[in-house]
């Protein structure tokens, strides 16, 4: 039996093509290749499927039916290794969002630095901290800046040694589950 985990119809609907449930050129309707039926075709709101009953398999072509005897089974541990796979997955994307927020926080941070370079030295600059805005002397404004720079690097230092950890754990789970699983398997993201 297929088990699909999609996260939005595309998905699913690529995800069945690339398995041979459905195909291709059913132009908008769902027809089911052959060995698969509908858990309830008269609903429409999309394919619940089942394996076809016997009968049906006498239309698939010996390499599929060779193909379909070559399944192997999923013990726990590994389905422990593919949620956890997954879980690495999302803490991944997760850590690159919070890395791009932090070079956009820097990039903003360099441009700021550039303006306050051609300010007056006896102007006072309006500093936000918080919500507020303080008038402070440049002076103060660039080390401030230079500090808040600072912890930005150090912070996004932190997340690419945390991205690089995920995905090394990742890359050893992917080891592990292609060889179990081989061509039955896609770990790509």
């Amino acid at each position: 039996m297929i088990f699909l985990y999609c996260r939005n119809i595309l998905q699913i609907k690529s995800s069945l093509l690339r398995n041979g449930i459905i195909n291709a050129a059913s132009h908008g309707k769902i027809e089911y290749a052959p060995g698969f039926v509908s858990l309830a075709p008269e609903l429409h709101r999309g394919p619940s499927l089942l394996p076809a009953p016997a009968d049906t398999f006498a239309q698939l072509s010996k390499e599929d039916e060779q193909a379909a005897g070559d399944e192997v089974e999923v013990r726990r541990e590994d389905q422990d290794k593919i949620n956890k796979f997954s879980r690495l997955h999302q803490r991944e994307l997760a850590l690159e969002e919070q890395l791009k927020g932090k070079s956009k926080e820097k990039e903003e941070l360099d441009d700021l630095s550039t303006e306050l370079e051609l300010a007056d030295e006896d102007e006072k600059i309006q500093y936000r901290i918080g919500d507020a805005f303080f008038h402070i002397p440049l002076e103060q404004a660039q080390e401030m800046l230079e500090t808040a720079t600072t912890r930005i690097e150090d912070e996004t230092s932190e997340l690419e040694e945390k991205m690089s950890t995920v995905r090394e754990e990742m890359q050893q789970l992917k080891v592990e589950l292609y060889a179990r699983f081989g061509r039955q398997i896609n770990l790509e993201t």
